[in-house]
């Protein structure tokens, strides 16, 4: 049986609701393993806590970096989209490519047929590469999942960032 004790630490008080949240300690390593004798969970002293195969968390998830999933917002059931971030103070979906312009210096940007359920209020960023690019510019913003770059040299290619703040 894994015994945990409630921390001596004075546990950090929750602001919404003003209790104290327990904190704990692992007093000896413990194993937990699945029908094979692999070990799935494995519990230390230190900290160093080790999760073998995949975590289902319901509810918030603090963490220093890497991917999540989350559900496809056209298909919640039966799909998921696996995410990275990146770090910042602000919550944003990031979004980036590389578009060549047709002969009249322009170009549609398609994005995934889920971006508009899942995003609003677009940012964007053009960068001419290869030679200044000084009148381009969105020509049409975001409808139906795309949208149009103007004002390049034809055959010239665009970097496009665009993103979108979750806060």
């Amino acid at each position: 049986m894994l015994r945990l004790v409630e921390g001596s630490v004075k546990s950090p008080v929750t602001p919404a609701t003003g209790c104290r949240v327990p904190t704990f300690r692992v007093f000896c390593e413990r194993s937990y393993q699945d029908l094979s004798g692999a070990s799935r969970l494995v519990l230390d002293p230190a900290g160093n806590n080790t999760i073998t195969g995949n975590l289902n968390v319901t509810g918030v998830l603090s963490k220093g970096g890497g991917s999540f999933k989350i559900d496809h917002p056209l298909d919640p059931a039966n799909k998921f989209l696996d995410h990275s971030f990146v770090g910042s103070p602000d919550m944003k979906n990031i979004y980036d490519g590389v578009v060549v312009l047709d002969a009249k210096g322009r170009a549609w940007v398609i994005l995934p047929e889920w971006f508009e359920a899942l995003n609003q209020d677009f940012r964007y960023q053009l960068t001419a590469m290869g030679a200044s690019g000084p009148n381009l510019y969105v020509a049409a913003e975001i409808s139906g999942n795309r949208f149009k770059i103007a004002g390049g040299k034809p055959g010239s290619k665009v970097s496009w960032q665009g993103n979108r703040s979750t806060a």
